[in-house]
């Protein structure tokens, strides 16, 4: 698999840098880049499905929210996911698609624990014929 995020050196917290060809990517992208800072997605199966639907003011304000719902749903839910497919159905709209499975601390190799997703140091661009992003993460 091409590698689609690198990891920045931030203080105190994580960070990453996202590419994809188009926002829709760019924000699975993203998806996958958290999964993996939290866990091996490689031993994540894809049994389960689970969708949701997001609005927000700004294409940042999605990617925030949209971060939190997935670590919302591991949180609470107990679910981790694998896969994602990512549609902007109107302006201000996410909907995705996400597959994965219950939780399992010791199967999925859990690296760390992410308290939040922050807007310090969030940036949204294309560059290149790339969309981009650098996210930070509170741990």
């Amino acid at each position: 698999m091409t590698k689609t995020f690198r990891q920045l050196d931030h203080t105190g917290d994580l960070g990453v840098e996202v590419w994809g060809s188009s926002w829709e990517q760019l924000f699975e992208n993203a998806s996958l880049a958290l999964v993996e800072l939290l866990a091996d997605p490689d031993r994540i199966l894809q049994e389960g499905r689970a969708t949701w639907r997001l609005e927000a003011e700004t294409r940042e304000a999605l990617l925030v929210r949209h971060l939190e719902e997935i670590l919302y749903r591991m949180d609470a839910q107990g679910m981790v996911f694998s896969k994602f497919r990512i549609a902007f159905p109107e302006p201000g709209v996410l909907a995705c698609e996400a597959w994965g499975e219950p939780l399992d601390r010791r199967r999925h190799h859990f690296k760390t624990e992410l308290k939040a997703v922050t807007y310090h140091g969030l940036k949204l661009w294309e560059e290149g014929g790339l969309c981009r992003a650098r996210v930070i993460f509170d741990v």
